[in-house]
């Protein structure tokens, strides 16, 4: 399955992340920060906000 995660470096989305890919789930992340930690499986894409 695959997943677009709002917020993947949240205190529910690092959990939801790392678990969608442990069992073998393709995760998308949608973060602001480039220096964002977020689990280095998932796919990553920064929002520029202005």
């Amino acid at each position: 399955m695959k997943f677009l995660v709002l917020g993947a470096t949240g205190r529910t989305g690092v959990h939801f992340v790392k678990r969608a890919l442990d069992q073998g789930h393709q995760v998308t992340a949608l973060i602001r920060r480039a220096d964002a930690n977020v689990d280095p499986r998932a796919h990553i894409n920064q929002w520029h906000c202005h």
